[in-house]
C-alpha cells in the first residue's frame, strides 16, 4: 500500500526541469495483486493441511502487515460485503477479492493518471 502511495505522490508532484514522471503503474498493481493472491492461496492450503490449529493461529495473527484493528476492518469491508467473512478462503473468493480491490485501485488512480 505504501509503495502505491509513493507512485501516486510521484504522479502529482511537479516535475523538475521538464522531466517526465509516469502515472501510477498498472504493472505494479498486477504484481501486487498477484503477490496477495499467492498469499491468500497459501493461507487456504495451510488451513486444509493443519485445520483448526492454523485457523486459531490466523485469527490471532494479522495478514501480511500488522495494522490497527479499526484500519484492518475498514480494508476488509468489500470482502465482508461479498462473502461475509474477513479473508477469502477458496479460489473463486480469492479471484473475486483481487478483482474488486484491483478495480477499486484503478478507479482511485484514474483521475491522477488523467492529470498527467
Amino acid at each position: 500500500v505504501w509503495s502505491y502511495g509513493l507512485l501516486i505522490l510521484a504522479a502529482i508532484t511537479p516535475s523538475p526541469r521538464g522531466d517526465y514522471i509516469p502515472p501510477p503503474s498498472l504493472l505494479w498493481l498486477i504484481l501486487t495483486l498477484t503477490l496477495i493472491g499467492s498469499a491468500l492461496n497459501e493461507e487456504s492450503s495451510l488451513i486444509k493441511k493443519y485445520g483448526e490449529e492454523y485457523a486459531r493461529y490466523r485469527a490471532e495473527t494479522p495478514f501480511m502487515i500488522p495494522l490497527p484493528k479499526s484500519f484492518a476492518n475498514l480494508l476488509t469491508i468489500p470482502v465482508k460485503a461479498l462473502f461475509g467473512k474477513n479473508i477469502p478462503e477458496h479460489g473463486r473468493e480469492i479471484a473475486g477479492t483481487l478483482l474488486i480491490y484491483g478495480l477499486i485501485l484503478v478507479l482511485l488512480s484514474t483521475p491522477i493518471a488523467l492529470q498527467s
